[in-house]
């Protein structure tokens, strides 16, 4: 019993660093939420903006924010699953990238209509294939 006492208040548990790591570590995270909180407001970073003239794609599922000019956007094709959809970007020199995103319908609309409004012409919608098997034969119409 004494060697387990002693044993934990040599231990990692025991030392005051590990409870001063541990602080400096939560206000650390505390203080980069504030910041942005402050930056952004409650509701976070925008999904889809224009930075001037530059299209920002912030999906959740991409890592970091992905970028477009605006004068080099070619054509925005929107196809995939109501609530999967995937943004597929092609740019100047025919470079197409594409972004898997997962919101829910009514964000994925009003992000559909905001490119819309911010690309006029340029964004084309698929529709969504009605069964399984449309699905697996690319059958989008």
């Amino acid at each position: 019993m004494v060697l387990a006492a002693t044993w934990a208040s040599i231990g990692i548990f025991g030392s005051q660093r590990f409870y001063l790591a541990l602080a400096a570590v939560l206000l650390a995270g505390l203080a980069i939420r504030f910041t942005r909180l402050r930056k952004l407001g409650p509701e976070g970073s925008p999904l889809v903006a224009t930075e001037g003239d530059t299209l920002v794609f912030h999906s959740l599922n991409a890592g970091r924010p992905k970028r477009f000019p605006l004068a080099e956007i070619q054509q925005v094709r929107i196809y995939g699953q109501v609530g999967y959809r995937y943004f597929s970007v092609t740019a100047a020199g025919d470079m197409v990238t594409v972004i898997p995103t997962s919101f829910r319908r009514e964000p994925e609309q009003a992000i559909i209509n905001f490119l819309q409004t911010a690309l006029p012409g340029k964004v084309q919608v698929e529709p969504v294939p009605r069964t399984f098997f449309d699905r697996v034969r690319g059958d989008y119409s």
